[in-house]
């Protein structure tokens, strides 16, 4: 789950296309949602009402947070969890 602040009018974001279609990077824009919807959310990821495993490709532990970038990298790993 991801809260993100905005930025302001007039901001660019520089990306990677070859990522974007390569890595099948999704990018989706919002706007808004209520302070409900947000604790709805976490309240279904906390009790396991969403299993997440599948958007998981490898979790790794904080104290090997060096190696996040190799496997960030990595063709295979949808996404990364790093975890205490």
């Amino acid at each position: 789950m991801v809260a993100f602040g905005g930025c302001p009018p007039g901001t660019w974001v520089d990306l990677d296309p070859n990522a974007v279609h390569y890595r099948c990077i999704r990018l989706v824009g919002s706007y808004r949602y209520p302070t409900e919807c947000f604790d709805q959310a976490l309240d279904l990821l906390v009790n396991g009402a969403v299993d997440t495993t599948p958007l998981l490709g490898h979790e790794l532990p904080l104290k090997n947070i060096a190696a996040a970038p190799r496997e960030a990298a990595r063709t295979d790993v949808p996404a990364l969890l790093i975890s205490a």
